[in-house]
């Protein structure tokens, strides 16, 4: 890989590693909203609805799944002030 690609690459890993940590700490904070919310679409007419809302409410009811999130979250809060440098100077 050149040099290019790789400083295009990086700049790219960190700037989604800095948004999706507040996608993850958003998901956190709506976590049983967004159970219920999906717990009620298992009702929808159409089958793929129905099928993807099951997908998703399983996936939020599972405690484990939700401790994984919270672990996620606070690694990517260890890195995120090392990342933010590192961006400023991509800029």
């Amino acid at each position: 890989m050149t040099a290019t690609g790789t400083a295009k690459l990086r700049h790219m890993f960190l700037i989604a590693s800095l948004r999706t940590a507040r996608c993850v700490d958003r998901l956190l904070h709506n976590w049983d909203p967004l159970a219920s919310f999906f717990c009620s679409e298992k009702g929808q007419k159409s089958a793929m609805a129905k099928a993807k809302a099951e997908v998703i409410h399983n996936f939020l009811k599972s405690r484990t799944n939700q401790l994984r999130t919270i672990f996620l979250s606070d690694a990517m809060k260890l890195f995120q002030p090392m990342l933010v440098p590192l961006q400023a100077e991509e800029l």
